[in-house]
């Protein structure tokens, strides 16, 4: 771009001199020659249209169209300003471009230091791990089927995470009367039920490398226990839910999602081989279930969420 203005200027520069030496000639051609006395008469005495009267001519055409030399450098003037008119045009385009640069390379370099960041938050931020396990046996009561599960979170990033809260659930489908089930969409209302409140003040502290073990009780409630069953005999139940935290670095709330389909063991049973049902199945009607029968498999759609 430098390069094209000097070219520009060098250009502007060449042109005025030749304005100078055109204007000047043209001073020079439209001045009236000196007469001589002597040759008066002869001359408007000749009806021949000489070389003379020709000059006179061109001299007369350029007299009506600049009869002064004020007219003359006006011309130029109007001529110059608008070369210098394309230039200025030229140059606010080429200054407009040098704005686009700039911002690009400005957002460029933003980005880019953004990306820094975020590398340098992830390499050095809390990550809480959960471990899930049996915490007891399978309950039925009054207030429907209760499943005791034990929480390992361990903290495997580099720096405290605060704020620390387990949010589980349990839910089964009603076969034959639910149309739709969908266990990733509830896990991720969870999570955005959780992220809402970002000004959560409960829960507790886990340092790096650090382990903390917590036991939480889910429960199926009567009213919904009777609902699943309605169809069948069995239920399906499934554990989900996040551990969400906090750390010094920002003000977000992250969190870590889980997804556990609960079974039996297919330890032989009498009742189950007296009605001809799987072992593995969990059935209300056989009553509790001991916590070396039950089984926590991690579901294929929870996805290993973790922000």
């Amino acid at each position: 771009m430098l390069k094209v203005l000097k070219v520009l200027q060098l250009a502007v520069l060449f042109l005025g001199l030749a304005f100078f030496f055109a204007l000047a000639g043209l001073a020079y051609y439209s001045s009236s020659p000196a007469i001589d006395p002597s040759e008066h008469t002869t001359t408007t005495q000749t009806a021949d249209n000489t070389p003379q009267e020709k000059e006179h001519s061109f001299r007369g055409l350029i007299n009506f169209l600049f009869p002064d030399a004020i007219s003359i450098f006006t011309f130029w003037l109007v001529v110059a300003t608008i070369l210098l008119g394309i230039i200025a045009y030229v140059q606010i385009d080429f200054l407009r471009r040098a704005e686009i640069i700039s911002a690009q390379s400005a957002k460029a370099a933003k980005d880019s230091s953004d990306t820094a960041k975020n590398a340098l938050v992830a390499a050095n931020r809390p990550w809480v791990k959960a471990e899930i396990q049996v915490g007891g046996p399978l309950l039925y009561n009054v207030n429907g089927a209760n499943f005791i599960i034990r929480y390992v979170l361990k903290n495997i990033g580099h720096s405290p995470a605060t704020n620390i809260f387990v949010n589980p659930r349990v839910i089964a489908p009603a076969i034959g009367v639910d149309s739709l089930f969908d266990l990733r969409g509830e896990l991720m209302k969870t999570i955005v039920a959780q992220k809402a409140q970002a000004g959560n003040p409960f829960g507790f502290a886990l340092f790096p490398d650090e382990i903390a073990v917590q036991n939480v009780t889910v429960s199926i409630p009567q009213d919904e226990l009777k609902r699943i069953t309605q169809k069948v005999e069995f239920i399906m139940p499934t554990i989900l839910g996040t551990i969400s935290y906090r750390m010094g670095f920002d003000t977000d709330v992250h969190q870590t999602g889980f997804l556990f389909e609960v079974r039996r063991s297919d330890k032989p049973r009498a009742v189950s081989a007296e009605k001809n049902r799987a072992p593995s199945g969990i059935f209300p009607d056989e009553g509790d279930i001991p916590a070396d029968e039950i089984r926590l498999v991690g579901s294929i759609l929870d996805g290993g969420y973790a922000d």
